[in-house]
């Protein structure tokens, strides 16, 4: 679950809890709009790990924490 709000531009993503992902993986950050926002889904790579996950490129829209 997302810490704060990710917005078009960020290249990193903080997340509530550690995780056991790995640099290398695929995940998946979901909007959280209305329905014809699932258009704005992206799936991006982890570049490094720690509670913050960088990201391979910049994340396009916007996903609220919730």
């Amino acid at each position: 679950m997302l810490d704060s709000t990710v917005s078009a531009g960020d290249d990193e993503i903080t997340v509530q809890r550690a995780v056991d992902w790995h640099v290398g993986d695929m995940i998946v950050i979901a909007s959280t709009g209305k329905h014809h926002s699932q258009r704005e889904n992206e799936q991006r790579q982890i570049s490094a790990v720690s509670i913050v996950l960088y990201l391979d490129h910049v994340y396009e829209s916007r996903c609220k924490m919730f």
